[in-house]
């Protein structure tokens, strides 16, 4: 068994951080992909305004408007977000695994892109909380950094993880596996 590493509130803090900056499964977008077809859109519409009336392209200019509004206010709230999290939100409490499972399943693309699998892990706790396990855990760690996958592959039913819980949402934003973490005040 290797030596666990030890947990303090600032890797916490970290985890939480990085946590919301990910999407929450793989299904779901990146920002950047959506600010380019943005982007894309605005620009072919330029290019249509020779071909349909004006106030068709008004319309449609405000919609990508309303688009491009959206993804800039989902950044700034991120980053809102992100600004505002503090230790004293979450709970950190100790959990033992009820069961896992592993979610797939494909996603079909246009007739011009071929589709993708999506894969998806969850970790359930006795206490019936759910955590989806992100794709990339514990950035900040030079030996337990890992992927989705390998956070699941060592986790089975009866494991005891330490859990760190919103307190006003009552979800579990991170976990750690105690056989690989220890926490102490």
């Amino acid at each position: 068994m290797p030596k666990r590493e030890r947990l303090t509130r600032t890797e916490i803090e970290k985890d939480i951080i990085n946590g919301l900056k990910q999407p929450k499964d793989s299904s779901q977008t990146s920002h950047e992909k959506e600010t380019i077809v943005a982007i894309i859109i605005a620009v072919l519409l330029v290019v249509v305004e020779f071909f349909y009336p004006l106030f068709i392209l008004w319309f449609l200019l405000a919609l990508v408007a309303f688009l491009i509004l959206g993804v800039i206010f989902r950044r700034i709230r991120i980053q809102y977000q992100i600004k505002k999290v503090s230790i004293d939100d979450y709970q950190i409490r100790t959990d033992t695994v009820s069961y896992i499972s592993d979610e797939k399943y494909y996603i079909r693309g246009s007739k011009y892109s071929s589709g993708r699998w999506v894969h998806n892990h969850d970790i359930i706790f006795e206490c019936g909380r759910k955590w989806r396990i992100p794709k990339k855990n514990y950035p900040w760690s030079d030996r337990q950094c890992a992927s989705d996958s390998s956070v699941f592959a060592t986790a089975h039913r009866g494991d005891v993880f330490i859990t760190v819980i919103k307190k006003d949402t009552d979800m579990i934003a991170v976990a750690y596996h105690t056989d690989f973490f220890e926490y102490k005040k």
